[in-house]
């Protein structure tokens, strides 16, 4: 039979055998809720290539656009070619300039762009027109988008995103 010393083993109460069942659950609720966005960001396929315009209207007439392409999508960008050229409200061209990019990793791969710089008048309205093509996932994308600046506002900002 049993040992005298030995204690007493005893078969799990429906208490503890809830408590082991919730614990499971649990667990289970945190390793999906960790893995779910982990896949979305790493593992599940997808295009997602964001464009950042900034506007700077600098001291002397100068004018600024900084351009940057950015990729946290999961497919690699190759091919790509971004062209901006600024107009004023008389559709005369202030500026143009035209970037090649061989490629920009996934997930975390952005470039950095040399700034478009022309002289203007900082009380002038304009209009910024952006083009991109780009492969990425076996396509070929091309998206045109186009921002005009609004006074008093001397800095301004633009994300436009290919997906």
């Amino acid at each position: 039979m049993g040992d005298a010393g030995a204690p007493d083993e005893q078969e799990p109460g429906p208490r503890q055998g809830r408590r082991r069942s919730r614990r499971r659950i649990a667990a289970a609720v945190v390793v999906v809720a960790v893995l779910v966005p982990l896949l979305y960001l790493f593992v599940i396929p997808r295009t997602e290539v964001v464009v950042r315009v900034h506007y700077n209207e600098s001291v002397l007439n100068q004018i600024n656009i900084d351009p940057q392409i950015s990729n946290p999508g999961t497919n690699e960008a190759t091919a790509v070619t971004l062209r901006i050229a600024v107009v004023n409200s008389t559709d005369a061209e202030m500026g143009k300039r035209e970037y090649t990019v061989a490629r920009i990793a996934q997930v975390f791969g952005v470039a950095k762009l040399d700034a478009l710089t022309f002289r203007g008048d900082q009380y002038e309205k304009y209009t910024i027109i952006i083009d991109i093509e780009l492969s990425a996932g076996g396509q070929t994308h091309k998206r045109h988008w186009s921002h005009s600046t609004a006074e008093p506002w001397l800095n301004q900002d633009w994300t436009d995103r290919v997906s």
